[in-house]
This record gives structure tokens, C-alpha cells and sequence, in this order.
């Protein structure tokens, strides 16, 4: 199991990320609960987190599946620079918190690197329904410039619809857009991508991000 909860950092994204201390841990205790009922006996959970609730999240996830459940901490750097609004440090790394059901039954984990260039679908079939809204020139186009109304663009197993109008100009869309469907990727996630610089592609009609 994945989950993004909110971070509570004050910032306006899909969820309210300003909940204070208490009512965070009060929020985060039954999805942890109810998460922990879901996994199979071999299975584990990451959680992603920054440093705001990070020491909080442990103490909850040590108290819920245990600290011998405690598989380790991924690092990740979400960003090149820091933005510097911190008054002493600014952070450029982010944290996905892993715990197993039961350590002495869950897989090992495989190493490996990930190649640049290669492609990560925000399509995932099954996950819930959410609104991705995708500011103007940030996605790439390869099916030529044109103007796409908005339609059903659902297909077999893959649930998406686009909202409204896409005026692809010099293989960009001119003004911002909102897909609605079964998304790997959050609205924060999304803006993050944008700010990193990280490219988004759609490369034919139906639209199908990367």
C-alpha cells in the first residue's frame, strides 16, 4: 500500500494541509489502522512524508504495526535547489516512511536506478477518482497542434475525461486544463513535477500523461 496523507505544511493542495499537531495524528491513526487491516501477511506500507510530521509519523506507525515492523526510511530528492524561504536551511529531500505486516514474511526489496528519459504513466487503473489540473505549457504535445474538446476519452480499463478545451499551440497547451481519472500522482505531486522542470508528455488523442 502507498499513501500521500497531507503534510500538514500550511500549503493550500488537495487535501487541507493545515491541520494542526493533534488533529493530524487524530486523522492519521485510523487510515493507518484500516491500512494495516488491508495489507496481507508478506505485505508492507510506504508513506511519503516531509520533515514537518516526519518524527510524528514514526511514533505513530511504531505504535500501530510496531517498531520491529519498521522496514527502514527512502530519501528522495524532490528537488535540484532549495527555495530558501526557510529561514535557516532550505530542503531540497523529501521521506517515504516503509513498515511491514510482519518483517519475517515480507519479500526483500530489490536495488536499482532509474534511467532518465523513461516513461511514468499518471494513469493507474483502480486507484480513486481525482481532478488533475494542468497549468498552461507544461505538457508537451506530439499529435500536432489543433484544438481538442473536451470528451470522454475512457478505454477499456483506463477512466479519463478532459474538462475542457485544449488549444495546442508550437506543441503546448495554451492555457491551463483539468483531466478527471484514476490518477498514480496527486494534484501536489503534479505541482511538484512542474516546479522540478520535470517534462509531462501526451502524446496523442486520447490523452494519456507522462
Amino acid at each position: 500500500i502507498y499513501i500521500d496523507p497531507p503534510y500538514n505544511t500550511g500549503n493550500e493542495f488537495v487535501y487541507p494541509d493545515d491541520i494542526a499537531h493533534a488533529d493530524w495524528l487524530n486523522m492519521m491513526y485510523p487510515r493507518l489502522k484500516l491500512a494495516r487491516n488491508l495489507l496481507r501477511d508478506d505485505g508492507v506500507i510506504f508513506i511519503s512524508i516531509d520533515d514537518h510530521e516526519f518524527a510524528n509519523l514514526r511514533k505513530l506507525c511504531d505504535e500501530v504495526y510496531g517498531e520491529e515492523s519498521f522496514c527502514g526510511v527512502f530519501i528522495w530528492e524532490k528537488k535540484k535547489k532549495p527555495s530558501f524561504l526557510n529561514v535557516n536551511m532550505g530542503s531540497v529531500t523529501e521521506y517515504i516512511v516503509c513498515f511491514a505486516k510482519n518483517r519475517a514474511k515480507s519479500p526483500p526489496f530489490a536495488a536499482g536506478s532509474v534511467k532518465d528519459g523513461k516513461k511514468y504513466p499518471f494513469n493507474n487503473a483502480g486507484n480513486g477518482i481525482q481532478t488533475l489540473t494542468f497549468p498552461a505549457g507544461v505538457v508537451r504535445f506530439n499529435c500536432g497542434d489543433q484544438v481538442v474538446v473536451a470528451q470522454d476519452m475512457s478505454e477499456g480499463n483506463i477512466r479519463t475525461e478532459l474538462l475542457d478545451d485544449v488549444e495546442i499551440v508550437n506543441g503546448r497547451n495554451a492555457g491551463a486544463f483539468r483531466l478527471r481519472g484514476e490518477w498514480r500522482y496527486s494534484q501536489r505531486k503534479l505541482d511538484e513535477f512542474v516546479e522540478q522542470g520535470a517534462e509531462i508528455v501526451i502524446s496523442k488523442v486520447p490523452f494519456r500523461p507522462n
